[in-house]
């Protein structure tokens, strides 16, 4: 299945302000967020109990929603790290600045899903 990004069509300057938005310290927190949903969500499906009455509607209902969010925040995650990345080259490029090769120091680490305190 090809992976499809949304915003391709964004211009420059939309692009800029998404991959600004990307550098805020909210951000981390939108992310924390999105996470804790589609975590919430899976975890509906696993708190049913094969007993419960009408266990075999709800489950593939439940599992639907679940897997529709994550789907929803994979993508948008995935898109404003593509976004991102791209701004910054062009807006480097319009700067005059040559990119460094990717080094240890300099590399772009990615969004990586938020951690949960253990208990």
């Amino acid at each position: 299945m090809e992976r499809k990004f949304l915003g391709e069509k964004l211009d420059f300057e939309k692009r800029i302000a998404l991959a600004q938005l990307t550098v805020q310290p909210g951000w981390l927190v939108l992310l924390e967020m999105i996470g804790e949903a589609c975590r919430q969500s899976t975890e509906e499906c696993i708190k049913i109990s094969p007993s419960a009455p009408n266990y075999e509607k709800i489950v593939p209902n439940l599992q639907l929603v679940a897997h529709t969010m994550s789907k929803f925040a994979k993508q948008i995650i995935d898109s404003c790290k593509v976004i991102h990345q791209r701004a910054s080259t062009e807006s480097k490029a319009q700067a005059g600045i040559q990119e460094e090769p990717a080094g240890p120091g300099n590399r772009f680490k990615g969004f990586r899903p938020p951690e949960v305190p253990q208990q």
